[in-house]
């Protein structure tokens, strides 16, 4: 169908050499397109290229901040613990420090407190004693005296009158 449609013109020797000269001009002008078509393609996985080398440049940066960053996080996480760490060990040095405190507050408590019970048990016994003494002098002496006489001691000096 194509070569019925085609003039017999192309058919001869000037048209084999105009179609020729044709087929040139088509390849030269197919081979300009591509070669653009190459060179915007070039241009544009440049351009890509350009945009992406940015980007892994800015990951880069940004994956060193990170690790500054946990960096430091860890440091300051190890810093913490470390103070907790001492803190509590100053506490439970404050709690030991004021139990012995407060024992030895008791000690002398009970100390004070038994001396005092020993001073009155000694106190009892004087007591005692000389309450004894006295009971043996009037047990002695009820003994040896008129018992009438007692109860008229016993009365006061005024009884005697009466």
């Amino acid at each position: 169908d194509v070569l019925l449609s085609t003039p017999i013109f192309y058919f001869t020797v000037d048209g084999a050499k105009q179609l020729e000269a044709k087929k040139a001009e088509a390849d030269a002008k197919l081979k300009e397109m591509i070669q653009d078509a190459v060179v915007r393609e070039t241009a544009a996985l440049e351009s890509e290229l350009l945009i992406l080398e940015e980007q892994r440049r800015q990951l880069l940066a940004s994956k060193q901040c990170l690790e500054q960053h946990r960096q430091q996080v860890d440091s300051t996480h190890e810093l913490t613990k470390k103070t907790i760490k001492e803190k509590i060990q100053a506490i439970h040095h404050n709690i030991d420090a004021k139990e012995c405190e407060l024992l030895d507050q008791i000690h002398k408590i009970e100390q004070a407190k038994q001396n005092q019970l020993e001073e009155q048990a000694e106190d009892l016994q004087t007591i005692q004693t000389a309450l004894s003494s006295c009971i043996d002098v009037l047990d002695d002496t009820l003994e040896i005296a008129d018992p009438y006489a007692f109860l008229e001691a016993a009365a006061g000096p005024n009884s005697q009158d009466r």
